[in-house]
């Protein structure tokens, strides 16, 4: 349970998850205690009285930059941490060839440099990649840095193939 002071009102809350670690960025999510009173609640009230649109707390999105557009599959891969041995087996969220979204309640710290391997037909694909968004409680973006650009475009062919052959499956169960 912690506290949460806005002016000289407070409230409690409850930790519900917490994410990062020693020497990162933490980020923790938190349900207010049953019975307590929000303690921004007349900054709230102001806002509304005032007619005033709520400030936007988030960034407008930036231009896709990417060279090969994402599709959200779901990709096996297996993201290796060479300083500390370890192997995660995962899927993606979403996939290009240059890169990918993975899920996860503990992503590693941005610039954290990893292994990825998949398998592309029947070729096991051996990369290094580097984080380059770390969404605690989420995911984080993963660019693969090592594949040569004729291996990319191989990698977004086989995607968009697979994109394709599940596309009338998503329509026969009324998917957008």
């Amino acid at each position: 349970i912690i506290a949460v002071q806005v002016g000289d009102k407070k409230a409690r809350f409850k930790v519900m998850w917490v994410a990062g670690g020693p020497g990162q960025k933490m980020e923790v999510g938190v349900k207010m205690v049953e019975g307590q009173r929000i303690p921004w609640q007349a900054e709230k009230e102001a806002l509304r009285t005032a007619s005033a649109r709520p400030i936007s707390r988030t960034k407008p999105p930036a231009p896709d930059r990417r060279k090969y557009p994402r599709h959200r599959i779901s990709f096996p891969i297996e993201i290796r941490d060479e300083t500390i041995g370890s192997n995660m087996g995962i899927k993606t969220a979403d996939i290009g060839g240059q890169g990918c979204y993975v899920e996860t309640m503990v992503p590693f710290p941005l610039k954290k440099a990893v292994t990825i391997t998949f398998w592309l037909n029947s070729h096991r694909v051996q990369t290094t990649a580097i984080v380059r968004t770390s969404d605690g409680g989420v995911g984080m973006g993963i660019e693969f840095t090592g594949l040569e650009e004729a291996t990319q475009k191989q990698l977004q062919q086989h995607l968009e193939n697979l994109a394709l052959d599940a596309a009338p499956f998503k329509k026969a169960r009324g998917a957008p």
